[in-house]
């Protein structure tokens, strides 16, 4: 016999051996799985002898759990493989069938079996054939035959099976047959047998208390150690999420520092490169700004004087060095170049512009607002801040999301606040980068 044919047979002898004890405890409905799992094999082995055995103890199983249609199904199987059994044990099936069809309802056919097979039944079966025979004859009214195995049944070393006896004997359709003389005795006998039942049964009671009261402490204590282990896995769990979280805060705080000072030393370059070129442009940068007039009228008189200069030289100004440098303006040229799409009035670059233009030239703001008399409108500083970036009028419309006659109506109205009267639109590029 190879291994895998050891190993199955071992496991169809440890599931026959589990349905079975299952059986014996009364717990049907968990035997059944076994024994079906245990005829499986028994195919697989094509064992007669055991399909007709395990196909015997199913039927049985189905009868104690009240359902013949199964039970009839599976010892008529038990029936058919039974060929090589010996009669007795083919006896015992047909008591287990006649059972079944006494269960069913069909007491004629369940009387036929049980006469044909008590005579040849192993003694083992003997009291059990008895007491389903005298049912079926008690049922079919066929008391003559109902009181013969009765009488059986009182004779018998067991004392469930006398009680049994006593109790059809004595029962009204079969009390005639008995002599009247020993009706005294066979009730005082069945007195004695139902006494020694019940007082079986109170022992029983007791010791099945005692079990129950011993299982409900030792469900409660398992019941006790499962809580404190799961309340022990929830903690570390908890513990480990809370480490986890710590330790992914600390970690991103430490990073969110380094990028924090990582982006003020750029910042802090970017200044000191700013602060160079301002003073650079300061100490004669003929491009840079002017120094600031405090008198209005001089302020523009100087701004005019420096137009006329550039225009009599051909010239215009330049976009301040600073500027065209700045990463600012490099965003500028990214939204020029890249999706196309304006800049929002919240976008946090303007401000950011505003900040280049005073870093490039401190003087130029407040220069503004000296010419304008008054701080100018956010949409004004948005085009004074492009003009000062060097960008174009048909770039504007692009930033800004405006049309190009709304563009141009802003330049103008820029020229009327600057030179304080209505000019030609194109000096206003040159007047705001020589501010």
């Amino acid at each position: 016999m190879s291994p895998i044919e050891e190993n199955i047979t071992l496991r169809g002898n440890i599931l026959s051996q589990t349905g079975r004890l299952l059986y014996k405890l009364r717990l049907y409905d968990q035997a059944i799985p076994f024994i079906k799992d245990v005829l499986v094999i028994d195919s697989i082995e094509k064992d007669t002898f055991c399909l007709a055995y395990d196909n015997q103890l199913l039927g049985k199983i189905y009868i104690s759990d009240k359902n013949s249609y199964l039970a009839k199904k599976h010892l008529t199987l038990a029936r058919k493989f039974a060929s090589k059994l010996s009669n007795q044990d083919v006896a015992n099936i047909i008591s287990n069938l006649a059972e079944a069809e006494e269960l069913s309802g069909n007491i004629k056919q369940a009387a036929y079996l049980v006469r044909s097979c008590i005579d040849s039944v192993t003694p083992d079966y003997k009291n059990y054939t008895l007491n389903n025979a005298t049912e079926i004859y008690y049922k079919a009214g066929i008391f003559d035959s109902a009181y013969a195995y009765s009488y059986e049944l009182i004779h018998s070393n067991d004392k469930n099976n006398r009680r049994n006896g006593y109790s059809y004997i004595l029962s009204p359709p079969l009390l005639h047959f008995s002599d009247p003389d020993s009706l005294p005795l066979y009730f005082k006998r069945y007195h004695k047998a139902l006494e020694d039942y019940y007082n079986k049964n109170e022992s029983q009671l007791a010791l099945l208390q005692v079990s129950m009261y011993n299982y409900r402490i030792h469900e409660r204590e398992r019941l006790v150690a499962e809580n404190r282990s799961r309340m022990f896995a929830v903690w570390c769990c908890i513990i480990v999420v809370v480490c986890l979280i710590a330790a992914i805060a600390a970690l991103y705080y430490k990073m969110k520092t380094k990028q924090n000072i990582i982006e003020l030393n750029l910042a802090l370059s970017k200044i000191k490169n700013l602060q160079k070129q301002i003073d650079e442009t300061a100490n004669g940068d003929e491009g840079g700004a002017t120094e600031m007039l405090t008198n209005f009228d001089d302020l523009r008189t100087e701004l005019n004087r420096r137009l006329d200069e550039i225009q009599t030289q051909g010239q215009k100004a330049e976009v301040a060095p600073a500027i065209l440098k700045s990463d600012e303006y490099k965003t500028i040229q990214e939204h020029l170049m890249g999706t196309g799409k304006s800049i929002s009035d919240t976008d946090p670059i303007w401000n950011q512009i505003f900040d280049l233009i005073s870093l490039s030239n401190p003087n130029f703001w407040p220069k503004i607002n000296q010419l304008f008399g008054a701080t100018p409108k956010p949409h004004e500083r948005q085009t004074i801040a492009l003009i000062r970036c060097g960008i174009t009028p048909s770039q504007m419309v692009i930033l800004l999301g405006k049309t190009k006659g709304t563009i141009s109506s802003r330049r103008e109205s820029l020229c009327i606040k600057i030179f304080g009267a209505k000019t030609d639109i194109r000096a206003i590029d040159n007047a705001i980068r020589l501010l």
